[in-house]
């Protein structure tokens, strides 16, 4: 993160951080979106804070690699951001990702996280007037290991 206070804008932030996922680095994006909630999510925070916290999360959320979902668990998990992810929007976190990867209802975290990290995972965008990939749009599905199974996934905030 050394190289991001010469960024003057959050879309120059915001390619640092596509770069670095698409490099497999997901920890460089969670671990920026703990910092940015460290520094800026205890006030109202900005919109600057409130847009590139949101693709952040986004980013780690609907690209595909090994430990992306990881870290977009750990981000809006951590106590840094626990101001604007309350534990009920966590916990729905983990479900929609257990329910998306198949997991049995009453599984624990453990049978939950290994599932979902055996599934391939893809995001997508959809050609409407409401899904804008803005703040919390987001496209997300799950293919089971076996290839036979696609949960699917797509939501949207009230702008």
């Amino acid at each position: 993160m050394a190289g991001l206070p010469e960024l003057k804008d959050v879309a120059g932030v915001c390619a640092v951080a596509d770069e670095r996922v698409a490099r497999g680095d997901a920890a460089f994006a969670a671990d920026l979106g703990v910092a940015l909630a460290r520094a800026y999510g205890r006030a109202e925070p900005l919109w600057q804070y409130r847009s590139l916290f949101g693709h952040l999360l986004r980013l780690l959320a609907t690209t595909a690699g090994p430990e992306n979902l990881t870290e977009a668990l750990r981000l809006v998990s951590s106590p840094e951001a626990a101001d604007r992810r309350r534990a009920y929007g966590r916990l729905a976190a983990w479900q929609s990702l257990a329910a998306l990867a198949g997991v049995a209802d009453g599984a624990g975290s453990a049978e939950a996280e290994a599932r979902v990290a055996e599934c391939a995972w893809f995001g997508f965008d959809a050609r409407t007037d409401w899904f804008e990939r803005v703040a919390w749009d987001i496209g997300l599905a799950a293919l089971a290991p076996d290839r036979r199974r696609l949960a699917v996934h797509a939501a949207t905030d009230t702008d």
